[in-house]
């Protein structure tokens, strides 16, 4: 259940005309309303087709120290939440892991950016906690 959930959120999100500009300006402002409607969102950035990051971070107001050394710039293409929907195009959903930065448990979901014609421009990425989604299920 909470794969569907976390699934759905970010299939609304990579429809927007905000994110499939690639613009930074134009997306941070959506992520950021995103992770202010979703407690539960940790950490939501942007990056490109290289896998290198595009957006600030944004994140939960109360990590925000801890996600300061996280900056543009960082590469990661080595990573599955990066590799697999750039292959095949599908959100994807990792299994449960212990957060480096905030040591909570956590998922990660993702999925392709497009533009008007389809091709793959970059790829969202969200990190839940998984106990806080969990408990917003509940309610």
């Amino acid at each position: 259940r909470a794969h569907e959930m976390a699934a759905h959120i970010i299939e609304r999100v990579i429809e927007e005309p905000e994110m499939q500009s690639m613009d930074p300006k134009q997306m941070e402002p959506i992520l950021q309303t995103l992770v202010d409607e979703n407690p539960y969102i940790q950490f939501a950035y942007v990056v490109d087709i290289r896998g290198t990051k595009i957006t600030r971070n944004i994140c939960q107001a109360v990590d925000q120290s801890k996600y300061e050394n996280v900056g543009v710039g960082e590469n990661y293409s080595n990573r599955s939440w990066f590799i697999e929907p750039l292959k095949d195009g599908k959100i994807h959903v990792t299994d449960l892991y212990s957060s480096k930065i905030t040591g909570a448990l956590c998922i990660t979901v993702s999925g392709a950016i497009r533009n008007d014609t389809g091709e793959i421009r970059g790829i969202l990425d969200l990190d839940i906690r998984f106990e806080d989604l969990t408990k917003s299920e509940e309610e």
